[in-house]
């Protein structure tokens, strides 16, 4: 039985790598047994990737939980969430790594957002010399898709292997409730920022609006930043959507399933330099939603274009007004698209799914012999 130390947070809900470390603690595993080291540095959505005083008293409580279960459990396998491309995660990397990896066999790398080595590699020297120390070498780097940019590569590790996101079936315990309105529900659910598309979607709805397309856009998610936020409403008004748009914040469990459940299409105009993947367009599948969504990243190789969802050029909002347009007016597409969506969320994107690729990631990186 081989013992894997899973390094990550499992807190907000809202996030998507909250989400998946919390999937592969949930797992039932044949051959592995997994011992948990939480990475509790946020308490929500935007406040991840920024710098606190706390968060320094933070890291060193993690480094020595870390070496507290590589004592008790003798985990010789770390799997570790490599930070986005944002420098303040980058150097708790550099602090985590640097005093606890020497302390594993294998080291296992999930890039669950992309670019990290892009923006390593734009680093000062002798940090970028650092950093490189305690990224190199791993035993295997984890990619979400096949689109998402080589960082394991990048990084130095000795193999890549591709491990699709995959969640539990939420869908299955609620009832659907859509195409008996009047209007078309389009829902976006991520952070409110301007790299996660919001500005592209709200002047599609303004083409929408001078259309005279009948709708209405649910907004799920914190916004970025108290000022993004004045400038999110001030487009709003300015565009004449406020009788179209209604802003939710962020919301979890069953009040977010209920937007899953309400909605009649999903919108994921993302076009973040770290997208790998969009957990919430699996989310939307598994509740027969059809998707209209960027063509970015890690999201080409969720949504099956023509079959399950429309993609359109990222930034391009009046491409996604004529693909939104055209769900608007064709319920039977809707269906469509919903019904094959969620076939391929059961085929590709469930949690069984995952803790399958997972430990068989794990058997892969170990010496067959080993105990």
């Amino acid at each position: 039985m081989k013992t894997v130390l899973v390094v990550g947070q499992t807190q907000p809900e809202s996030s998507g790598q909250a989400v998946v470390i919390s999937n592969i603690l949930d797992g039932c595993y044949t051959n592995i047994k997994v011992v948990h080291c939480n990475f509790d540095f946020s308490n929500n959505v935007s406040a991840m990737g920024s710098f606190t005083p706390g968060k320094v008293f933070r890291l060193i409580r993690v480094v020595f939980r870390a070496i507290v279960l590589r004592v008790q459990c003798k985990p010789n396998i770390l799997y570790y969430p490599v930070a986005g491309p944002h420098v303040v995660p980058i150097l708790r990397d550099l602090v985590f790594l640097g005093c606890t990896r020497w302390m594993f066999k294998y080291t296992v790398f999930h890039f669950h957002a992309a670019t990290t080595s892009q923006r390593v590699s734009r680093l000062p020297w002798p940090l970028r010399f650092l950093l490189l120390k305690v990224y190199n070498n791993a035993d295997c780097a984890v990619l979400t898709a096949p689109e998402n940019y080589p960082d394991g590569l990048r990084l130095g590790a000795k193999v890549t292997r591709i491990l699709p996101n995959g969640i539990q079936d939420f869908a299955s315990r609620y009832e659907l409730i859509r195409s008996h309105r009047n209007e078309v529900r389009i829902l976006f659910l991520s952070l409110v920022s301007e790299q996660k598309g919001i500005f592209v979607l709200l002047d599609a709805c303004r083409r929408l609006k001078m259309e005279d397309a009948v709708f209405r856009l649910a907004v799920v998610g914190p916004y970025a930043s108290p000022e993004f936020a004045k400038v999110v409403e001030s487009f709003v008004s300015t565009a004449g959507l406020a009788d179209s748009v209604e802003f939710l914040g962020e919301l979890v469990a069953r009040d977010k399933w209920s937007q899953y459940q309400m909605a009649d299409i999903f919108c994921f105009p993302s076009h973040h330099p770290s997208e790998s993947f969009g957990l919430v367009v699996v989310e939307a599948m598994q509740f027969a939603l059809p998707v209209v969504a960027s063509r970015w990243g890690g999201v080409q190789s969720v949504v099956e274009e023509g079959r399950t969802g429309l993609l359109f050029e990222p930034g391009n909002s009046a491409e996604l007004a004529s693909l939104l347009k055209a769900l608007i007016g064709d319920g039977q597409l809707r269906s469509t698209l919903g019904t094959e969506g969620r076939k391929r969320y059961s085929q590709r994107f469930t949690a069984a799914t995952f803790h399958g690729g997972f430990e068989k990631i794990i058997g892969m990186v170990t010496k067959p012999e080993e105990p």
